[in-house]
């Protein structure tokens, strides 16, 4: 997405059409030329303390970055142009998704 012009294409919308079971994304957004985003949304519990709480946190993390890969994976098929993935947690803001990798550095919340 260059930045110039950023279009909201659909909000809550199936992943697969008229399929909700196979999930159902948060935003989706075009720039108009063929460039699709995927914002996947995720409120986290930052105030909530305790080993629980961050396995919790940790958890919703992931979920969130693995639900915009894999939705921005079928909005590619779909429509037939490059879809890229983003987040947005009340945590981290938005920012670009990204696969899991070996590292817990990021799961910590110290």
């Amino acid at each position: 997405m260059n930045g110039c012009r950023i279009l909201l294409i659909d909000d809550e919308w199936d992943v697969v059409p008229g399929a909700p079971q196979h999930g159902r994304g948060d935003l989706l957004f075009t720039d108009g030329e063929g460039t699709y985003a995927v914002v996947e949304v995720k409120h986290l519990d930052v105030g909530a303390t305790g080993p629980t709480a961050r396995v919790k946190r940790t958890k919703k993390r992931r979920q969130v970055e693995a639900q915009a890969l894999t939705y921005a994976a079928h909005a590619t098929a779909r429509f037939r142009g490059p879809a890229v993935a983003f987040t947005y947690t009340n945590e981290h803001g938005f920012r670009p998704a990204r696969a899991p990798s070996s590292s817990t550095e990021e799961d910590d919340d110290a």
